[in-house]
């Protein structure tokens, strides 16, 4: 089981939800639609929450949870369903390379044992918290880049 802290919940959960729906308007070229981003994001947290609390192995929550963000982005956010597994695949792969580089810091030049990290959830928030900067500097630069262009379309 892969039950998450409250902590981890709140300090990395819900940035991450916020995160992985921006990144879907950013790849889709669409504007956001602030109501639908929120219940996206929302609903999004409660599911991974609820993935994380099943009795079964890593990656499987993974790939659970981006079966669940594909559902979310058509369903609420009107993407065509080809469209959502595009966007939820790069997002999923540039938050694993944002993390690779995380763990590569902390490890080779921090010098920190990375099992004694992922065994504190304080410690998992507190050394997570440069992949999510790094994960969020990516998207958010790539979607005001897109807004300053005009190259972003009304969502349906």
């Amino acid at each position: 089981m892969l039950k998450l802290a409250v902590l981890e919940l709140f300090a990395r959960g819900v940035p991450e939800g916020l995160l992985f729906v921006l990144a879907a308007y950013t790849f889709a070229g669409k504007r956001i639609d602030w109501k639908r981003y929120f219940l996206t994001a929302t609903i999004y947290t409660v599911i991974v929450y609820l993935i994380r609390l099943l009795p079964i192995q890593l990656g499987i929550n993974t790939i659970m949870a981006l079966i669940g963000l594909i559902v979310l982005y058509v369903v609420i956010n009107k993407l065509e369903i080809v469209q959502a597994i595009q966007v939820s695949i790069i997002t999923v792969i540039l938050e694993f390379l944002c993390e690779a580089v995380n763990v590569i810091i902390i490890k080779n030049i921090l010098k920190v044992d990375i099992q004694y990290v992922f065994s504190r959830p304080d410690l998992k928030v507190l050394y997570g918290i440069p992949s999510l900067l790094i994960f969020m500097l990516v998207v958010a630069g790539y979607y005001v880049m897109l807004l300053r262009k005009g190259k972003l379309q009304r969502v349906n």
